[in-house]
């Protein structure tokens, strides 16, 4: 299951994780993060126990926006020991994503 995460919550949701953490940087507005949604939900199911998947609007957290540097959406963030360790953009296949990511769970 994904979550939103906000600016007052980065801490502890992102920083602190235990685990390693996917941030979807995103905006209601942006059809292909709409179009990221069910896959990024089958990606957080299927490695639960490594994998926390979390959602940030971009309106709603402009200093998460500009500490990252997204400037295209969807723009996704691999977070590992608070570090930010990877960045992905743009829409892409399950199996993509998922090849993308295996070094980082």
């Amino acid at each position: 299951m994904i979550r939103f995460t906000s600016e007052q919550e980065w801490q502890a949701d992102v920083l602190d994780a235990a685990r390693t953490v996917l941030v979807d940087f995103w905006a209601d507005w942006c059809a292909p993060c709409k179009m990221m949604e069910p896959l990024l939900e089958r990606l957080a199911d299927a490695h639960a126990d490594t994998l926390l998947v979390l959602k940030a609007d971009v309106k709603a957290s402009p200093d998460l926006v500009e500490r990252y540097n997204v400037t295209n959406l969807p723009t996704l963030v691999v977070f590992k020991q608070g570090e930010a360790v990877a960045h992905l953009t743009g829409a892409m296949p399950l199996g993509v994503l998922e090849k993308r990511l295996q070094q980082h769970l």
